[in-house]
């Protein structure tokens, strides 16, 4: 909150009347009374892990005709997120409290107040896996990748049922099975929350700006058959956690600043079919585990900065009909059965 709000008497002006939640066991950041005068008092608390005199926005309730509404935005909070004494959860004072130590990621701050909005108290420990579970992790992605600068958000935020948001895909039981927000003008980072999406199969995040790293947290999606993260700026090394994905057909990382060795380990996903790491910065030699890949049809790995040989055990791939290598310094034959 910037000075703007309060001055330094630490009275807020304006004509709403300013409530603010007492919670006994979350004296955190500071508190004030109930009072139907305009421009009541604060009573400051110091913390020493908080700013002096810092009000959330958060935090801020006021009450008008008897209808509580956040101060921030002013969309009515609902009963299950305020009780009768007006405390704000726990799980709620915890993400902000956190935020401020700098213990907590803001799009997971951000997210856990629209979930208040939403009837579902936010609790940052592990969450248990739902439709909620699945809400919360698409309103992190939308904070964390600049959401109301995407190309199309439509519905995005709102209370209509996933299914409505533009890009998402769920199955009967409300679960999202697919997140398709390619060419959308994604900027940022992808947040860890993305890991959360227990019964996603098919993620498409391509041709977009996003940076960093590939959240490892992907790698508890079980049921994931589709990655493509192709055309961002991802600057990492693949990930050692995207060996857990079992059920992954299609691996689509082409077009970024991917970097380090092509991982031995990607030899022991049994059901990928069509794996692109083109255009990108990886070295070393093609590991010759790609071979254990039985159901392989595309392989692409041209443009890095590869050398050594080809591997002779490639020669066994029956199903592999596209194979590109160009680009690199390798020496060797290809696979005389491929184009």
């Amino acid at each position: 909150i910037t000075p703007a709000i309060y001055d330094e008497s630490g009275i807020i002006p304006g004509k709403s009347r300013p409530y603010f939640p007492r919670n006994k066991r979350r004296m955190q950041a500071a508190a004030v009374t109930k009072s139907a005068k305009a421009g009541r008092r604060y009573d400051k608390i110091e913390q020493p892990n908080l700013p002096g005199k810092m009000v959330t926005a958060m935090y801020e309730i006021k009450v008008q005709q008897s209808e509580i509404q956040c101060q921030h935005c002013g969309i009515p909070l609902p009963a299950v997120a305020v009780n009768q004494s007006g405390v704000i959860p726990d799980s709620i004072l915890d993400a902000i409290i956190a935020h401020h130590r700098g213990d907590y990621p803001a799009q997971q701050v951000a997210a856990a107040g629209w979930l208040l909005h939403q009837e579902c108290p936010y609790n940052h420990a592990a969450p248990l896996s739902s439709p909620e579970t699945d809400r919360a992790a698409l309103t992190a992605l939308y904070h964390a990748t600049d959401g109301p600068r995407w190309t199309r958000n439509d519905q995005w935020l709102t209370n209509a049922p996933l299914s409505e948001w533009r890009g998402v895909t769920t199955d009967a039981n409300g679960r999202v099975i697919e997140l398709d927000l390619r060419e959308n003008r994604l900027t940022g980072e992808m947040p860890p929350e993305l890991g959360n999406l227990a019964a996603l199969s098919r993620l498409y995040l391509s041709e977009n700006r996003l940076h960093g790293e590939i959240p490892r947290e992907l790698g508890n999606l079980s049921n994931l058959q589709w990655l493509a993260l192709s055309a961002n700026i991802l600057n990492c090394e693949i990930p050692r956690e995207l060996g857990n994905l079992a059920s992954l057909q299609w691996l689509i990382l082409s077009a970024n600043r991917l970097h380090g060795e092509i991982p031995r380990w990607l030899g022991s996903l049994p059901n990928l079919e069509w794996l692109d790491l083109s255009v990108n910065e990886l070295t070393g030699e093609i590991p010759p585990e790609l071979a254990n890949l039985p159901n392989l049809q595309w392989l692409d790995l041209s443009w890095n900065r590869l050398t050594g040989n080809i591997p002779p055990e490639l020669h066994n791939l029956d199903g592999l009909t596209e194979l590109n290598l160009g680009g690199n310094q390798l020496t060797g034959q290809p696979p005389h059965h491929i184009q």
